[in-house]
């Protein structure tokens, strides 16, 4: 079991305020690993890679979130998550939670911070498990991307599983429903107590000696399938989502028909995505990347805005500033839309 590194500790609630310079700081040391079942007053500051950025999600522990906002409230720059620890029976505890700080400039940028008291976490099975008993860990989202990569390329399901484990304890479970959908919203189903409580101290004293050990759990388990049957999970939801997004999909390409040469990239796999620049846009800015004169006295700034909804997709616009007119507008230079 590795060790966790938090970047400093600190047992009071972060403000956006001390939070937003350790994002922008030359000086801050970024970790790229998410903790497994940090302590209480531990806080890290993530720097994650491409295709991981939701990872701090995944922790070892089940909770549930209960807020979300923007800070700050004018020209928000991060997104602060609230989370509290999810228990057996739908219950949750505010006596250990976590807090994360969301970078809406560079999402990959993120400081989770535990507060609390780490011993009220619980491990319980999956809420829709009728058969196995073993605690539920949610599952890496980049994993869970990547087995969607795999099946959509119609691989056998066996030859995923191994591609992806090893030698490992829970490679032969047979849940009857393991995936990882209801995590982070609530906590469910119900699993009985370690400590049997009983008049008679000679009997407790048995069923503990003959209570089979558990095994030690560590980061691995979220970094790899818990067993074949959240793989066929996977590609069932992949194939509901694709007939599901049928409609969707044909009104995009009729779209992308009916306006040639706008939408230039469209993928399904593992999300629907859409790619759109406007030829005028693109030949615009080619043309003010061609003058000498005007960037050897300014630079051409060039930034994002992903905080557009438009029905399912979330819209991240492109804009560059026209430094060749007066007032230097923000000028929409493309879109990337991804349906969520």
């Amino acid at each position: 079991m590795t060790t966790n590194c938090p970047s400093f500790v600190r047992h009071q609630s972060l403000e956006a305020t001390q939070v937003i310079p350790l994002f922008d700081s030359t000086t801050t040391t970024f970790t790229s690993t998410p903790p497994f079942k940090p302590k209480a007053g531990e806080v890290y500051v993530l720097k994650l890679d491409i295709g991981h950025e939701n990872d701090w999600r995944s922790d070892g522990y089940r909770w549930v979130q209960i807020a979300a906002r923007r800070l700050p409230t004018h020209n928000p720059v991060i997104k602060k998550c609230y989370f509290h620890a999810g228990q057996k029976n739908k219950k949750k505890s505010k006596d250990f939670e976590k807090q994360a700080f969301v970078s809406l400039v560079d999402p990959s940028k993120v400081v989770v911070q535990y507060l609390g008291d780490e011993n009220v976490a619980e491990e319980f099975p999956h809420g829709n498990s009728k058969k196995n008993t073993k605690p539920f860990f949610r599952t890496r989202p980049s994993l869970l991307n990547k087995l969607i990569s795999e099946a959509a390329t119609n691989a056998e399901t066996a030859q995923i599983f191994k591609q992806y484990t090893s030698n490992n304890s829970h490679e032969h479970d047979d849940d009857d429903n393991d995936d990882d959908d209801e995590e982070e919203s609530t906590a469910n189903n119900s699993m009985e107590a370690d400590e049997t409580i009983d008049d008679s101290d000679q009997k407790k004293s048995s069923m503990i000696k003959n209570e089979p050990k558990k095994p030690k759990v560590g980061p691995e388990v979220l970094s790899q399938p818990r067993n074949i049957e959240q793989i066929r999970n996977v590609k069932r939801r992949l194939a509901r989502r694709l007939v599901a997004s049928a409609d969707e999909i044909s009104e995009l390409y009729r779209f992308a028909r009916e306006t040639p040469n706008y939408i230039v990239r469209f993928t399904l796999i593992p999300n629907i995505v859409a790619i759109a620049f406007s030829n005028e846009s693109m030949h615009e800015f080619n043309l003010l990347l061609d003058h000498p004169d005007l960037l050897s006295q300014q630079q051409v700034l060039i930034t994002f805005d992903s905080a557009y909804t438009i029905n399912a997709f979330h819209v991240t616009c492109v804009f560059y500033r026209h430094i060749a007119m007066k007032e230097e507008p923000c000028i929409l230079l493309g879109t990337f839309s991804l349906k969520s």
